[in-house]
């Protein structure tokens, strides 16, 4: 099975403090060891790293966008 992350869900694993951080780690590690695969496209990782730059810290923004730059 596949299953598309967004923005949001991305923002929720990152964050410790999104109200859905727990939430989204649980569903992540169900779907992991069920063997799902997850896929998102460019522009949603242009916007986690934009709002991770923005709202979480530029630090981790700036990490996120060296492991995914091609």
């Amino acid at each position: 099975m596949r299953i598309f992350l967004d923005t949001s869900g991305l923002i929720a694993l990152s964050d410790e403090k999104d109200r859905n951080h727990k939430k989204a780690e649980e569903y992540l590690r169900i779907q992991v060891q069920r063997g799902a695969r997850f896929v998102s496209g460019r522009n949603i990782l242009v916007e986690y790293i934009d709002a991770t730059c923005s709202y979480i810290s530029p630090i981790i923004g700036t990490k996120q966008y060296n492991i995914h730059r091609y």
